[in-house]
């Protein structure tokens, strides 16, 4: 199973923008292109990795500033006519379809093997083909609560003209906006239960957390995968061995012997009828603290002093080999942003291979990440490549002929690439 296609629509600098993907999934472009908010929106509408809720929730900030602006303008000039009583329909529909959201959608491939898990994202797309669909939404869901909210603003405003721009966080109040995720053509709200068989993991580009103390591990991803690792039998046994480990220590310390002293006191015989006995109660704490509390060493030496290419390296291997081998989730998707930080050139070919590798053996795992260098481009997989440029997408796969494409396959010099617009790609030797 893969994802493969995307549809984004509103969030942040991807006003709108649509793409296939292949096998994989490899974003390219210069700064503030887009590459990182692809990978976020990629995640919403699947479940996280951790423990958190699975229908997450943005803010309006994530709103596109184009369709803020936009929103904003159609006020300045029609706020007075929206809320009057006697509105045109005209007009609020014009208004409804102004108002900024966000949409996030994603396109499945589901083969015999994950159909069981996610035959009820099947829908009818826009050619009335069956497909497998995943939409994320973002946005206000009651048109009345908006224009009431307008009212209020206008009467408990000082000034006699209501100034739009003075009040645009008012005007586009969180508290209207909710999150939802559904299949694209059905009413109905996606399940937790279908939700929880595709997981998302989200690396980013600040990663120096990893092992960077000796106290915890300083990755929630790791962690969490750890815990799935631990059967219910497991578990009973760590709680046992828990409750023993707090046993020795409590007749070492000498716990008794300090809070119920009285029991003890040769001076005061009767001063434990006045204070009573004190429990001494074990204080397990989470598996995941448990777990995010081992140190990491290399060789006899803690990994923390190790340097953040190396942990760095470790840290993607563990997580990618991890996800390969967890046959519990029917699918996962693991974004990275830019894999190369902190290499040096032969760690980043390591790391490459190692990534080549696992993904294609990966039949649940689907990999996709944002690179800056040419050694995380696979010059036999030019197909898996989607350049980004302004919040726009293209997938190479899409914008080249096939042949043009197997032809810089079999004749690449990666090392000198230049993509100066949307629709116009070169790779010029």
């Amino acid at each position: 199973m893969r994802v493969k296609h995307v549809w984004v629509k509103g969030y942040r600098n991807l006003r709108e923008t649509d793409f296939s993907v292949s096998e994989r999934l490899v974003l390219i472009g210069e700064n503030n292109s887009g590459k990182s908010n692809v990978l976020k929106a990629i995640t919403y509408p699947m479940s996280t990795g951790d423990e958190g809720p699975y229908v997450r929730s943005m803010s309006p900030r994530d709103l596109n500033d184009l369709d803020k602006e936009e929103y904003f303008a159609f006020l300045k000039e029609h706020i007075k006519d929206l809320v009057d009583q006697d509105v045109l329909p005209e007009l609020l529909k014009k208004f409804e379809l102004i108002i900024p959201k966000i949409i996030i959608r994603l396109q499945f491939e589901v083969d015999r093997n994950s159909m069981f898990y996610f035959e009820k994202l099947c829908t009818k797309g826009e050619n009335e083909e069956l497909t497998y669909e995943l939409e994320f939404r973002y946005q206000i869901q009651d048109l009345n609560k908006l224009i009431e909210r307008f009212k209020e603003l206008m009467v408990a405003s000082p000034n006699q003209e209501f100034d739009v721009m003075q009040y645009q966080i008012n005007l586009l109040p969180a508290s209207l906006f909710k999150s939802s995720i559904r299949v694209p053509g059905k009413g109905e709200p996606v399940t937790y239960d279908l939700l929880k068989n595709m997981k998302s993991y989200a690396l980013i580009a600040e990663r120096d957390g990893f092992s960077s103390t000796r106290k915890t591990v300083g990755s929630a991803a790791i962690v969490e995968l750890l815990n799935r690792n631990i059967n219910d039998e497991s578990k009973l046994k760590i709680e046992d061995g828990y409750h023993q480990f707090f046993e020795q220590v409590k007749g070492s310390a000498k716990m008794e012997e300090v809070f119920n002293w009285p029991k003890y006191s040769i001076k005061y015989e009767n001063a434990d009828q006045f204070l009573g006995e004190i429990s001494i109660l074990p204080n397990m704490p989470p598996m995941n603290r448990l777990l995010n509390s081992i140190q990491l060493g290399y060789a006899q030496e803690p990994l923390s002093q190790q340097g953040l290419g190396y942990r760095n390296l470790v840290y993607l291997m563990a997580m990618i080999n991890a996800l390969e081998n967890d046959d519990e989730t029917p699918f996962a998707a693991l974004t990275v942003e830019e894999p190369e930080a902190h290499l040096s050139n032969e760690n980043q070919k390591l790391l490459m291979g190692f990534l080549d590798a696992t993904s294609k053996a990966a039949k649940n795992v689907q990999l996709m990440y944002s690179t800056h260098n040419t050694n995380f481009l696979s010059k036999d997989s030019l197909d898996d490549i989607v350049v980004m440029n302004e919040g726009q997408g293209i997938a190479l796969s899409t914008a080249m002929e096939k042949d043009d494409l197997l032809y810089l396959m079999r004749n690449p010099n990666m090392d000198r690439a230049f993509y100066n617009q949307v629709s116009q790609i070169l790779l010029a030797n």
